[in-house]
């Protein structure tokens, strides 16, 4: 795959009424999938989804989410796991790596109304500012996929006589990703994504207030071919 130039993901015209009957519609579809069931996920079988209760905070009788709560042993059990499989994911290359990320930003693209009515539901967001938590959420990973391939070039260094230089950038290992609820899409993603991308392990530890944005992230990433070893999702 040719990655083309960085674009940024257009916003909606929320002016036009046909583009709002859209959204209404995606909201009332995501409200019939509510409580969402958020588990601790390490590796392959997700765990408990129990502990910790999300609410819409515009009606705080709206169940959103029903998180679980991860405890010492499953963040012992995550970092074990994930410095395992971070290596053959770093072997993998920049390349292979940002084609992954390409195919998650494809998969949110494709469902970004429901995305959005999630932040909508979750983190009480107006319309145009879950639609652009939404855009900038694709948009980190439209860049970090290509920023990757570029880093992964190296870097022209001075040439002395009798030397020969050169630079690599290589993983670091294992990223905790500890994110806040105002933007729950786009800052728990891009730092997920930067991490992965540059060919590291990332455990994300969302906000109690939106575990159920988080799990869409997660559930997206693993999709489009990242491995379960290299992304944990751990609740709390």
């Amino acid at each position: 795959m040719t990655l083309g130039p960085f674009a940024n993901e257009p916003v909606l015209e929320l002016r036009r009424s046909a583009v709002r009957e859209r959204l209404a519609t995606a909201l009332a579809q995501v409200d019939a999938s509510l409580p969402l069931e958020v588990p601790v996920w390490i590796g392959e079988e997700p765990g408990a989804a129990a502990g910790i209760d999300s609410t819409d905070p515009g009606a705080p009788d709206r169940l959103v989410a029903r998180a679980g709560v991860a405890g010492a042993a499953d963040v012992d059990r995550a970092v074990e796991l994930a410095a395992e499989a971070r290596h053959e994911w770093e072997a993998r290359g920049a390349q292979a790596r940002a084609e992954v990320l390409v195919a998650a930003a494809a998969l949110m693209r494709e469902d970004r109304l429901a995305l959005a009515a999630l932040a909508v539901r979750e983190c009480a967001k107006p319309w145009p500012e879950a639609d652009a938590d939404v855009c900038e959420a694709i948009d980190f990973l439209e860049y970090y996929a290509r920023a990757a391939v570029e880093l992964d070039s190296g870097c022209e260094l001075v040439q002395v006589p009798g030397e020969r230089n050169t630079m690599h950038y290589r993983a670091r290992g294992v990223v905790a990703v500890i994110a806040p609820w105002n933007f729950p899409l786009v800052i728990p993603l891009g730092m997920t994504a930067a991490a992965l991308a540059t060919g590291n392990a990332a455990l994300l530890k969302p906000a109690e207030q939106s575990p159920g944005c988080a799990l869409r992230i997660v559930e997206a990433l693993r999709a489009a071919g990242v491995p379960p070893g290299v992304l944990a999702l751990l609740p709390g």
